[in-house]
Order: structure tokens, then sequence, then C-alpha cells
């Protein structure tokens, strides 16, 4: 049985060219799909296009994992996304 805090970290899920609202829902039922009880890492250097949407959907992951005492980390996030998290004044939000 897996432990300890690295081992119940699983590979970076890689997020979609698009993250953007026709994108999020098929997104989301691929996250849902992911073990609930390990950390989870999103690598986000595909990201091309995103909307405010896109953003939630971050933010909300980030807050389930933290509710049930799991990691979060965005790792490597494109210049898309690094811009619509500035524009959104949420720059900091999911580095953390």
């Amino acid at each position: 049985m897996k432990t300890s805090r690295e081992e119940q970290t699983m590979a970076p899920f890689e997020l979609p060219r698009a993250l953007t609202i026709q994108h999020v829902e098929d997104l989301m039922k691929q996250l849902d799909a992911l073990p609930a009880e390990q950390d989870l890492a999103l690598d986000g250097q595909a990201v091309e296009l995103v909307d405010a949407l896109g953003v939630q959907l971050l933010l909300a992951l980030r807050k389930r994992q933290q509710q049930g005492g799991h990691g979060f980390t965005l790792q490597q996030p494109s210049e898309a996304l690094r811009e619509a998290l500035n524009d959104l004044g949420l720059a900091d939000a999911l580095q953390h």
C-alpha cells in the first residue's frame, strides 16, 4: 500500500491545447476519472487557448484537492495560461 506523499502523486496530467468553455466538460470527465485519493499535478505547457471558465475549472480542482487533503500543482503553465491568470488577477492563486 502506498503511504508516502511522493508515492501518492501521479504523473502530471497534460492539459489540452484549449481550456475553454467548449472543452471544459470533456476535460472535467477525464479529470473525474483520475484516482481521487492522490495529489494532482497538471502540466499546462500545451495550453494555447484559455478563457475564464477554463481558469474557473482549475480553481475548482484546486479547491476539491485541498478539501480532500490532497495536493494540487500547476506545472509549466504556458504563456497563454499565465496571461489569462494575470488578466483575472489570479496569477498567484494556482502557484501555491
